[in-house]
């Protein structure tokens, strides 16, 4: 192999693997807040900085490759240095003592949500925020579909 090639190969490197670890975070963070010492904000400020280059800790495969063949510390910030130095990231409520156990999986499940703050951050369009379930909303629109139907038949 080439080093053309080789280059051409790396660019298609990038896999959403971790961002995909750090949604599963989230979904267990927003169920159990108290339990973790980092909030909902520490993840959104961590997944923004997976792909950013801006840390040496997220770069190179390998340990030994970030130590000894690019000598990364010594020229990047670290990604938990700068997590650390914000005590906005902090859960205040946090409870070492909680020993919350995991609900069952059908109830985790029902409770999975959109991580707008982090895939909708860049719509063009503004995101519907639903404060009850689909369902509810769905015949709440056909409701007032219909409402609006029979108005205009009545002022017939």
């Amino acid at each position: 192999m080439t080093n053309a090639q080789s280059s051409s190969n790396d660019e298609g490197q990038i896999s959403p693997i971790f961002l995909q670890f750090l949604d599963c975070v989230f979904q267990i963070v927003q169920l159990l807040p108290d339990c973790f010492e980092f909030n909902l904000e520490y993840i959104l400020e961590f997944s923004f900085h997976i792909y950013s280059c801006r840390f040496g800790s997220l770069l190179c495969d390998t340990e030994q490759e970030r130590e000894v063949m690019a000598g990364i510390r010594l020229r990047t910030y670290s990604i938990w240095d700068y997590l650390d130095s914000k005590p906005e990231l902090k859960n205040k409520s946090f409870n070492k003592a909680s020993g919350a156990l995991l609900m069952p999986l059908p109830t985790l499940l029902r409770n999975v949500r959109l991580w707008s703050e982090r895939h909708c951050r860049f719509s063009p369009k503004p995101t519907l925020q639903l404060s009850r379930p689909t369902t509810d909303f769905l015949t709440h629109k056909m409701s007032s579909a219909s409402l609006g139907s029979n108005e205009t038949n009545d002022k017939e």
